[in-house]
């Protein structure tokens, strides 16, 4: 958490999966999947443009693009337009 920061300063946590898929061809893609208000289904958020080699390494350029979605990766990704203060 930043410092002389309320966790309640911040907005709800977004909601964020990230997959793997295996298209026709033999390479693999990171697909950032978003649930919107608590709901059980996702929508596509954000994909690779380009294939990679193995799993292995779509998953890690997936996971860093997810990183990169949060400014403080101790609070992880927030709404910050439905931010709550006190």
């Amino acid at each position: 958490m930043r410092d002389c920061e309320h966790p309640r300063m911040f907005g709800p946590l977004i909601s964020i999966a990230l997959t793997v898929e295996q298209h026709d061809t033999s390479e693999y893609y990171w697909v950032l999947l978003e649930s919107f208000d608590g709901s059980p289904e996702y929508e596509r958020l954000l994909e690779a443009a380009a294939g990679f080699a193995t799993y292995l390494d779509a998953l890690q350029a997936g996971y860093a693009v997810l990183k990169g979605l949060s400014e403080d990766l101790a609070v992880g990704p927030r709404d910050e337009r439905r931010a709550r203060f006190l």
